[in-house]
């Protein structure tokens, strides 16, 4: 068993055996919404990481600015890898 990635609920195998990654259409629409905004995020928050490399952000401004990319990227890679 595994958990839904949206909202955790324990999820079965679907019929033919294979793992499910959402208990409903639901939340499989609210991941693929999800996506769509985490995409739009990233590639605001690199278009900033680069403007303040050039403008001479000071280096903790650049740091967590690019934690926030790593964790965004993360969650990205995790709803993308689902079935």
């Amino acid at each position: 068993m595994s958990a839904c990635l949206i909202c955790g609920v324990e999820v079965n195998r679907d019929g033919n055996g294979q793992m499910v990654s959402y208990c409903g259409l639901a939340c499989r629409r609210a991941s693929e919404y999800e996506r769509k905004r985490l995409q739009a995020r990233l590639l605001a928050l690199e278009s900033g990481l680069g403007r303040m490399r050039r403008g001479g952000g000071n280096q903790f401004q650049l740091d967590d600015m690019q934690a926030e990319i790593d964790q965004a990227g993360a969650r990205l890679r995790e709803l993308l890898s689902a079935p």
